[in-house]
């Protein structure tokens, strides 16, 4: 009888050893979150994909990537902790070390093979397939400009604009902590270098934001600068469902807080203030409004732009920027030249080249309202 028993033990304890085994060499690697399907009241079909935990890639060392990173959204300034943390595997659980609370988190591993990984967080089950990037060398930049909006609570709003020699320059609005204004500074090789490879893993040709953004969300809106003309911009909520995306958007938005900035004097933009808050064009009854990354963009170049005197140029547009909490200016252009009249002197700006006709197939015109 001891025999067998010594066998049975002998069996499940080899059992055992094997399935960590196995659970072991499946884990290694990345691997990105399926999205969950269900259905509303009315049985129509719904996206259910929380960025929480929506990229996970395991190394040799017992050590992790979070691709969306921890975020401490507990203290006033939204603290950045990074990716890489710790992680153990046994037969029938996934233990990860949470960065922002502190402790191990387990979770029990309901399916772990070469192409599913599957977990339950208590809440519901994640399932995850593994993940081989796809790499677009060409998502090289000469500059990235972010925009953060506020929410229904305490959001970091800021602007931030990154050029391709590696300065950066940070516009704290709100919840920003220590960064409350404007900062500037040059981001180490190995951090750009680590930014210019999560926007290689960006398939911008698919992703194409639908539908009306979260009211009560924060927005963020990204302005992406190739061979001196807008390449594309995407503005988005927090539940925006393209992964790789909010991997390389995680990482840039709180960049500022890993290198030295130095405080600089606010800038004093010839349109109004540094604190963009809107912007938009009018002709006739209609208007074209500029995401608020756009609108950073252009009020950086006029900031930059030539002082040229008063000027005669025909007037095509209207220019509206406003300031944040404060009223905004009209500025007549033509795309090329801003008329701006301040205190009754006239002041006009050139650019260098015209903007309205370089970006103007990024942009859509409205009719007013009451028109």
């Amino acid at each position: 009888m001891k025999y067998i028993l010594s066998v049975l033990l002998f069996i499940f304890l080899s059992s055992c050893k094997n399935k960590l085994q196995d659970n072991e060499k499946y884990i290694l690697g990345d691997w990105i979150r399926v999205r969950t399907m269900k259905t509303n009241r009315a049985g129509i079909p719904l996206v259910i994909a929380p960025p929480y935990k929506n990229g996970l890639a395991f190394y040799k060392n017992q050590s992790f990537d979070d691709k969306s990173g921890f975020i401490n959204y507990n203290d006033h300034e939204h603290t950045y902790l990074g990716t890489r943390s710790k992680y153990r595997i046994t037969k029938d659980s996934l233990m990860l070390f949470d960065l922002v609370r502190r402790q191990w988190e387990s979770y029990p591993i309901v399916k772990l093979s070469a192409d599913t990984l599957q977990f339950d967080t208590g809440k519901g089950l994640y399932t995850f397939q593994r993940f081989k990037p796809q790499i677009f060398p060409e998502n090289k930049f000469d500059k990235i400009i972010l925009s953060t909006s506020g929410c229904l609570g305490e959001c970091s709003v800021m602007d931030m604009i990154l050029n391709a020699d590696r300065t950066l320059k940070v516009n704290g609005k709100m919840s920003t902590g220590d960064f409350t204004g404007e900062f500037t500074g040059v981001v180490p090789e190995d951090k750009y270098e680590q930014v210019c490879r999560n926007f290689e893993l960006i398939d911008f040709d698919n992703i194409t934001p639908k539908g009306a953004l979260a009211t009560d969300a924060q927005h963020v809106s990204t302005t992406y600068i190739k061979n001196g003309k807008i390449f594309k911009t995407i503005e988005n909520s927090e539940d925006f469902n393209y992964p790789t995306l909010v991997w390389a958007s995680n990482y840039l938005r709180y960049l500022y807080q890993g290198i030295h900035l130095k405080k600089i004097a606010k800038t004093a933009i010839r349109a109004n203030s540094s604190i963009i808050s809107a912007a938009y064009f009018t002709k006739g009854d209609s208007l074209l409004s500029l995401n608020l990354s756009d609108a950073v963009y252009l009020s950086e170049l006029l900031n930059k732009g030539a002082r040229v005197g008063p000027k005669d140029f025909a007037s095509r547009f209207t220019l509206h920027i406003y300031s944040f909490r404060a009223s905004g200016d009209s500025i007549d252009t033509d795309g090329r030249f801003f008329k701006i009249i301040k205190k009754g002197k006239n002041t006009t700006i050139d650019l260098g080249f015209n903007f309205y006709d370089v970006n103007a197939q990024n942009w859509n015109w409205k009719k007013l309202q009451n028109h």
